[in-house]
């Protein structure tokens, strides 16, 4: 398998950086968030909510299994399961893209399908997540791109420069 994640926490561009990425580069593109709620016909948060983090986890493995040659924009807590870390490991390239709280939150205010942001602090809602899986996303990351107040179209061409010179 050489397919090519993306991981990073949300609002850090991974659908966006994807879509656009796996046009560049003639691969087939995956969301792995969208493969799962199409498994289920149900949002992120309503298959938390009907049958928890460990099935939706489970199926996020499976579902990593099956694919092959693609640009893969994995969800925010995809790193968190260690199956899911020595797949992505050993089947291509992964970059953590990093970006600043702040513009975070600038980027994901008014967001409507980040339910986990509906909190009385989203800041240090942010910041507390970030601390909780910053080891994990360093060990599964083969690259670490800091994606502040940069294109989509420079970081695309960061990560394909990356793999040229790979």
């Amino acid at each position: 398998m050489n397919n090519i994640y993306l991981i990073g926490m949300m609002g850090t561009g991974k659908s966006t950086i994807g879509k656009l990425l796996s046009e560049d580069m003639d691969y087939a593109y995956c969301d792995t968030d969208t493969m799962i709620e199409k498994k289920f016909n149900l949002s992120i948060t309503e298959i938390f909510q009907k049958f928890g983090e460990e099935v939706f986890r489970n199926v996020e493995t499976e579902m990593l299994k099956s694919i092959d040659n693609s640009v893969v924009s994995c969800g925010g807590g995809i790193i968190l399961k260690e199956k899911n870390r020595i797949i992505i490991n050993n089947s291509g390239r992964t970059f953590l893209l990093v970006c600043e709280v702040d513009e975070l939150l600038n980027r994901l205010k008014g967001s409507k399908t980040r339910p986990l942001l509906n909190t009385k602090d989203p800041a240090s809602f942010l910041n507390d997540m970030w601390e909780k899986r910053r080891k994990l996303y360093h060990e599964a990351a083969d690259y670490i791109l800091d994606v502040n107040q940069k294109s989509i179209y420079k970081v695309v061409n960061e990560i394909i420069k990356e793999i040229e010179n790979d």
